[in-house]
C-alpha cells in the first residue's frame, strides 16, 4: 500500500484519486502543513498544486526534494507553460500534469501516480474504456514530450555553463543545438543592423556537406534582401520560421547556402547591436513543430542571457585590462590599502620611480614599511590623519589631500602628496583606502622659494617705508640744524676771541655737527644720502657713539671700553662705519637674551701678513674675496658673553634676511658685511654655543692720523671773501630765511627773500636785472625749486643759482634742468660752505 498526500486548495481531487486508486489519500490545503506531515509521517507520492494558499507549489517541491528519502512529487497546474514545467522539473518534480476543465487530467494523474509508485496494477480499477486508453496514451505522449523538452534544455544549459569564455561557450551551444534539433547548420549573425553597410557570421557549426557564410569571412555587404530579413527579425521579436519552396526575395540567398527550411530569432544583448540566432535545414524541407518552436524559443532566451553575461564579462575584463594599463603607466603611484590588515592589496609600478623601492617591497612590508620611510616629523601627523579617515571624522575636502616626506632609497627625503578615498562595507565600516601618490618635491621647493621671495619683498617694503620715513625726518632735521648752526656761527663772528661764551657756542656747533652726521646716516639708510670718504679715526668715531650705544643695549648689559688713543686713520665713510658699530653692538646685546652680561668694545691696530689667518677656519672669516694685503690694519672688536652660535649659524650670519632674532633692527648683518667688504676689510667671527661671540672688524690703515673734532672746530672771525649785488633767498622755512639772510648780508649782499617757488618767481621777475645770484630750496609747497628754476632760466638763462636741500646732491641735481651756473649746498650748511659755493658761481 503506497502512501499518497494531495496538497490542493480543495479536497475534491483527494476523493477522485482515492476512488480510482483504491488507496487512502491524505489531503491538506497548505504547503507548510504538507511539509510538516511529510516530515512526521512520510509519504511515497505527493501531488502538489502550482498555486497554494500560502505560496508556490514549486517552493514546496524544492523543500520536499531535500527530505531524506525524498518522496515522488507530481506538479499539477492549470497553466501549461514551458516556464512552469522547467521550474517544476528543476525543483525535483517527477512529472508535470496540466489540469483541464473537463477533468480528463485525473486519469493522467492516476497513471502518473501508479508509474511513480511502481504499482500501476494494484488497487481496484474499473475496466479500461477505449476513450480512457486514448487519453492515457495522449497523456503519456505529452509527458514524454515534456521530458524530451527538459532533457534537451538541460543539454543546452550544460553547454552554456561549460565555459566562461565567450567563443568556447557559443561554439558549444551551436554544436549542441545542431545535435538537439537534428539540423544541418546552427549560426550566430552579427550585427543585426538593417541600416549598416556590412553583416557577418562570426560563428557557426555545420554538417560537413553544408558550409555556411562563416567560410566567406565575417564582413559581407548589406543588401536589400538581407536588410529586410533583419527588419522582420527586429520587429517581430519572436521565433520566425521560413520555408524556401516558393519564390521569395531571399530565395537566391537561400539557394546559395542550400537552405530549405530555417528558424531564427533576434537576440538583444545588453550592449551593442542585436544578433541573430538561427538554424538551417539543408538536407530536406522541414515543418517546424510547436515543440521545436517552444524549445528554440527557450534556447534563444538562454543564449541571449548567456551572451549578455559573457559580453559583459569580456568588456569588464577589457576594461580591467585598460584600467590596469592606465594604472601601470601612470606617473602617479596608485595603491589600495587594507585598513583592517594594515597591508597593501595593490601598488602600481610608479612607486619605484617615486621612492626607489619596488611595489613588492610595499606589498610585503605594508604599513610598517611605510612608517619606516616617513620623515620623523611626519609620522604622528600621518598616523592621526589615517585614523581620522577610517573613523570618518574628516570632511571630504580634508580627507582627500595629505602631503608628507618619504625617504627615497638614494635621493633622500622627497615630498609626496596623496589623494585618498575610503571604501566602506555594507555596515559603513572602513575596509580600505584607495589613493594615488605624486612627487611634489620641486613644487614644494618652488613654493618655499616663492615664500622666501615674498618675505624678502615684505622686508624690502618695510625697509623702503622706513627709508622714506627716515629720509623725511632727516630732511626736516637738516632744516632745523641749518638754523642752529647758522645762528651759532653768526654769534661767533660777533664775539671777541676771549669772550667766555665762545666755548659754549663751540659745544653747540660740535653737538649740531654730530646731529648732522646722524641725519646723514638716516639719509644714507633711506638711499638719499651722499656717501663720502675721508680719513676716519676709529677710536674717536666709536667714542662719540658711546652714549648712543649705552641707551641702545639691554639695561642688564655692562659696556666695557678699551680704546687705542693713537690709532692711524683709515679711508672710509664715517656714516657707514657708524652703522657697522651700531649693528654689532645691538647684535651683541640681543645675544645676551635679557640676561646679565658684558659687552666689550676694543679698538687697536694689527699687523697682517700671509700667516695671520692661516689657521682661521674659512667659515669664520668673511669679507675680501682675495687674500688681504700685508700691512697695518685698525680693528674694532665687539665681544659679548651671550649664548654663542653653532658653526652652522656662523656660516649663515651674514646671509641676506637670515636671523635668529626678530626682524626690523637696523640694516642687518648682511649690510655690515657689505660695508666692510666695500672698505677692503674683513670680519672674523669667533663663537661657540654657550661661550659667547666676538666680531672683529679689520680695516686697512692709512699713513696719516685723522683730525679730531677739536682740531676741526672753526674759530670764527672775518671771512676772506665778500660778494656784491643782490641775492634772492627762497625757502619755505622762516628760520632758514632769517639765518640765511644774515649770512648773505655778512658776505656783502643785499638780500630779497621769498617763502616758496611761486613767490620767489614773482620777486625774481620783478628784480631780474638787479639779482646777482639765487639761493633756492628744492622742496617747497605750491611750487618747488625745480619748477621755479626752470621759469627763472626762461627769463634770465645765465643767472647764478645755489640749490639747497635736506637731501643729497645726487638726489637733487639729477632732477634739475641743465644750465649754468649751478652749485649744490646740502643742509645744514655754514658760512664757509656757503661762501665756497658762491665763490664758484660768481665771477
Amino acid at each position: 500500500m503506497i502512501r499518497i498526500l494531495c496538497i490542493d486548495a480543495t479536497d475534491d481531487l483527494q476523493l477522485q484519486l482515492q476512488s480510482q486508486l483504491g488507496h487512502v489519500v491524505a489531503w491538506c490545503s497548505s504547503g507548510q502543513e504538507g511539509l510538516r506531515r511529510c516530515v512526521e509521517i512520510g509519504y511515497d507520492v505527493v501531488v502538489v498544486d502550482y498555486r497554494l494558499e500560502d505560496g508556490s507549489g514549486v517552493d514546496v517541491m524544492r523543500q520536499l526534494a531535500e527530505l531524506e528519502p525524498p518522496p515522488r512529487s507530481l506538479m499539477l497546474t492549470a497553466h501549461g507553460s514551458e516556464a512552469i514545467a522547467v521550474a517544476a522539473m528543476k525543483a525535483g518534480a517527477s512529472d508535470y500534469i496540466v489540469r483541464d476543465a473537463a477533468g480528463a487530467f485525473v486519469d493522467v494523474l492516476v497513471s502518473a501516480i501508479a508509474t511513480s509508485s511502481g504499482d500501476s496494477d494494484s488497487g481496484r480499477r474499473a475496466p479500461a474504456r477505449e476513450e480512457d486508453v486514448r487519453g492515457e496514451q495522449a497523456a503519456r505522449r505529452e509527458r514524454q514530450r515534456h521530458q524530451r523538452f527538459l532533457k534537451n534544455l538541460r543539454t543546452i544549459d550544460d553547454a552554456i555553463h561549460a565555459s566562461t569564455d565567450l567563443d568556447e561557450m557559443m561554439a558549444a551551444v551551436l554544436q549542441t543545438s545542431l545535435d538537439v534539433f537534428d539540423c544541418d547548420r546552427a549560426y550566430l549573425l552579427h550585427p543585426c543592423d538593417p541600416d549598416g553597410d556590412f553583416w557577418g557570421v562570426p560563428m557557426e557549426r555545420v554538417r560537413p556537406a553544408y558550409p555556411g557564410a562563416f567560410a566567406l569571412g565575417e564582413r559581407l555587404p548589406m543588401g536589400e534582401e538581407i536588410g529586410a530579413v533583419f527588419r522582420e527579425a527586429l520587429q517581430f521579436d519572436d521565433v520566425i520560421t521560413q520555408d524556401h519552396r516558393e519564390a521569395s526575395p531571399v530565395q537566391a540567398i537561400a539557394q546559395q547556402f542550400s537552405i530549405k527550411s530555417e528558424i531564427r530569432r533576434a537576440i538583444h544583448a545588453h550592449t551593442g547591436a542585436p544578433w541573430i540566432f538561427g538554424l538551417h535545414q539543408c538536407s530536406h524541407y522541414r515543418q517546424w513543430t510547436e515543440e521545436d518552436k517552444n524549445l528554440f524559443r527557450e534556447v534563444s532566451h538562454r543564449v541571449s542571457d548567456a551572451l549578455s553575461s559573457l559580453l559583459f564579462m569580456r568588456e569588464l575584463r577589457q576594461s580591467e585590462a585598460r584600467f590596469r594599463s592606465v594604472l601601470d603607466s601612470s606617473r602617479d603611484a596608485i595603491y589600495q590599502f587594507d585598513v583592517v590588515q594594515g597591508t597593501y592589496d595593490y601598488m602600481s609600478p610608479a612607486i619605484e620611480v617615486l621612492t626607489g623601492y619596488s611595489p613588492e617591497a610595499f606589498l610585503e612590508g605594508g604599513l610598517a614599511f611605510v612608517l619606516s620611510l616617513l620623515h620623523p616629523d611626519d609620522v604622528e601627523r600621518i598616523q592621526s590623519h589615517v585614523a581620522e579617515i577610517i573613523e570618518q571624522r574628516l570632511e571630504p575636502e580634508n580627507m582627500n589631500r595629505v602631503s608628507y616626506r618619504l625617504k627615497h632609497r638614494t635621493l633622500g627625503y622627497r615630498w609626496l602628496s596623496d589623494s585618498r578615498m575610503v571604501v566602506c562595507d555594507d555596515a559603513g565600516e572602513a575596509v580600505s583606502i584607495i589613493g594615488s601618490s605624486r612627487d611634489i618635491t620641486e613644487r614644494k621647493r618652488a613654493e618655499q622659494q616663492r615664500q622666501a621671495f615674498e618675505r624678502q619683498m615684505q622686508q624690502a617694503q618695510k625697509l623702503e617705508s622706513l627709508g622714506v620715513l627716515a629720509g623725511g625726518i632727516a630732511h626736516d632735521f637738516n632744516n632745523l640744524l641749518t638754523a642752529i648752526l647758522g645762528n651759532t656761527e653768526l654769534a661767533l663772528f660777533q664775539l671777541s676771541d676771549d669772550a667766555p661764551v665762545r666755548e659754549h657756542l663751540h659745544e653747540v656747533q660740535r653737538a649740531s655737527n654730530q646731529a648732522a652726521d646722524l641725519a646723514q646716516q638716516m639719509l644714507t639708510y633711506s638711499g638719499r644720502g651722499r656717501l663720502t670718504t675721508a680719513p676716519v679715526n676709529l677710536t674717536d668715531l666709536v667714542h662719540e657713539l658711546t652714549h648712543l650705544l649705552k641707551v641702545s643695549i639691554s639695561k642688564k648689559a655692562r659696556l666695557v671700553c678699551d680704546f687705542d688713543a693713537q690709532l692711524p686713520a683709515f679711508e672710509g665713510d664715517a656714516t657707514q662705519i657708524r652703522q657697522v658699530v651700531m649693528n654689532l653692538i645691538i647684535n651683541a646685546s640681543e645675544a645676551l637674551e635679557g640676561a646679565v652680561g658684558t659687552i666689550e668694545l676694543t679698538t687697536g691696530t694689527q699687523a697682517v701678513n700671509s700667516a695671520t689667518f692661516a689657521k682661521v677656519p674659512a667659515a669664520m672669516l668673511f669679507g675680501a674675496e682675495a687674500p688681504l694685503d700685508a700691512g697695518d690694519y685698525v680693528f674694532l672688536s665687539v665681544k659679548d658673553s651671550g649664548v654663542g652660535m653653532s658653526q652652522e649659524t656662523v656660516s649663515q650670519v651674514f646671509d641676506p634676511f637670515f636671523t635668529t632674532k626678530f626682524t626690523g633692527r637696523g640694516l642687518g648683518m648682511s649690510a655690515v658685511m657689505g660695508i666692510v667688504r666695500g672698505h677692503g676689510g674683513v670680519i672674523r667671527v669667533q663663537s661657540a654655543v654657550g661661550e659667547g661671540t666676538t666680531f672683529t672688524v679689520l680695516l686697512p690703515a692709512g699713513a696719516t692720523r685723522a683730525l679730531s673734532h677739536a682740531e676741526e672746530r672753526p674759530t670764527g672771525g672775518q671771512l676772506p671773501w665778500r660778494g656784491a649785488g643782490t641775492a634772492l633767498l627762497v625757502d619755505d622755512v622762516e628760520e632758514i630765511r632769517l639765518v640765511g639772510q644774515h649770512m648773505l648780508e655778512q658776505l656783502g649782499f643785499d638780500v630779497l627773500t621769498a617763502a616758496d617757488g611761486a613767490e620767489g618767481l614773482e620777486v625774481f621777475r620783478k628784480h631780474a636785472k638787479e639779482i646777482t645770484c639765487v639761493v633756492l630750496d628744492l622742496t617747497m609747497p605750491r611750487m618747488g625749486g625745480e619748477d621755479a628754476l626752470r621759469e627763472m632760466r626762461s627769463t634770465h638763462p645765465s643767472v647764478a643759482v645755489v640749490l639747497c636741500s635736506g637731501y643729497s646732491e645726487q638726489m637733487t641735481t639729477e632732477q634739475v634742468v641743465p644750465g649754468a651756473p649751478i652749485e649744490f649746498l646740502q643742509k645744514p650748511f655754514d658760512m664757509k660752505t656757503l661762501t665756497t659755493a658762491l665763490q664758484r658761481i660768481l665771477p
